[in-house]
């Protein structure tokens, strides 16, 4: 059965989460699910509770923010609003400034529980994603886009400038490429849909494969929402202050 997934966000995407600034408080954010194609209507479940983790030994918010410039992620998802019990934990093995960045997906014991890559794109190359299971034999892999949409882009960079003065005024026509499909022997096991516009956006991840372990897919849609286009709003774990 496949299942959507997506990220509520009850304050909007500028709520900084209780835990960056030592105060108690639940976890707001929830990472929700229901069995069908059209998000927002029909019973949903809540998978878990996300939030980004500071770096160990006291580190900063603004310790965090300076890593994530550089392509590190690191966030846990909560069972629990309470943060009683950890379901999943997303950590950066090796990331540099626009080179290929490798997060683990680890359970609440410390278990692998999958790989993730993300190749940045680069001139003639688009973003590329990877995501392998454990026990798994063969990982899921995706690029940003259709070809086709990334060659209209390119032929429209001359007018680049006018393109971003449209996306700052809300021109929702004037989009990259907003689809990634992970595939794994040429068969779609992950869909990312992500939605137009900035302030109302809405992206959802569609698991089309029933071997995959929840907390994995929670993670992927994390890791995807937290590599936003900057003109198109900001990641989820890179929230400020209202």
């Amino acid at each position: 059965m496949r299942t959507i997934l997506w990220l509520h966000e009850p304050g909007g995407p500028d709520l900084r989460p209780h835990a960056d600034l030592g105060l108690p408080g639940a976890v707001d954010r929830e990472v929700r699910a229901r069995a069908a194609r059209r998000v927002g209507r029909g019973e949903w479940r809540v998978v878990g509770r996300p939030e980004r983790e500071l770096t160990e030994g006291g580190g900063t918010l603004e310790d965090y923010l300076r890593a994530r410039e550089r392509g590190v992620r690191s966030f846990v998802l909560w069972a629990d609003a309470g943060r009683r019990e950890v379901l999943a934990r997303v950590v950066t093995t090796d990331a540099a400034r626009h080179r290929q960045a490798r997060y683990e997906v680890l359970s609440g014991t410390g278990e692998r529980l999958a790989v993730v890559t993300r190749r940045p794109a680069r001139w003639g190359r688009r973003v590329r994603w990877s995501v392998w299971q454990t026990g798994r034999p063969a990982p899921a892999v995706g690029r940003k886009g259709r070809l086709g949409w990334w060659v209209v882009g390119w032929i429209l960079l001359p007018f680049s400038s006018a393109l971003v003065f449209l996306t700052f005024l809300q021109f929702e026509g004037v989009m990259s490429p907003r689809r990634t499909r992970l595939r794994v022997d040429g068969e779609v096991v992950l869909d990312y849909l992500t939605s137009p516009g900035s302030e109302q956006r809405f992206d959802a991840l569609e698991v089309c494969a029933d071997w995959w372990d929840p907390r994995v897919a929670a993670a992927v849609l994390l890791l995807f929402r937290s590599h936003v286009n900057r003109l198109h709003g900001v990641g989820w774990d890179d929230a400020v202050t209202r």
